[in-house]
């Protein structure tokens, strides 16, 4: 594992193997790829990535899509990264970024539901 940081509770992954005997990859079967199209076209600048990061975020997302392969109903899970807000969270800046990130949530979700 390529991080040397550890997260709030102290926790950090000490292996590259986050399942012992576990897939390789995991996919969260949704469409990705519609997906990126629909905030294209509403003006977000999306890149599509197999590969969430190697601090805590690949571990997060590998063993939720772990837990959940097989569950009923199926749960679709996606892993979003967004950029750090930098400004004061009272400021117009850090209001107008969360919007806009809660827009990009609900683009998402339409698109899931549209599938």
């Amino acid at each position: 594992y390529n991080s040397e940081l550890k997260d709030n509770d102290d926790f950090q992954p000490d292996s590259e193997v986050i399942v012992e005997d576990g897939p390789a990859v995991l996919s969260s079967g949704l469409p990705l790829e519609a997906i990126k199209n629909r905030l294209t076209q509403r003006g977000c600048n999306i890149a599509l990535s197999e590969n969430c990061g190697g601090y805590l975020c690949n571990y997060i997302y590998y063993k939720t899509l772990n837990y959940l392969t097989g569950r009923k109903p199926p749960t679709a899970v996606l892993f979003v990264h967004l950029p750090n807000i930098k400004a004061e969270r009272d400021s117009p800046v850090f209001k107008a970024a969360l919007a806009d990130y809660l827009d990009m949530t609900k683009t998402i979700l339409d698109s899931i539901a549209s599938v």
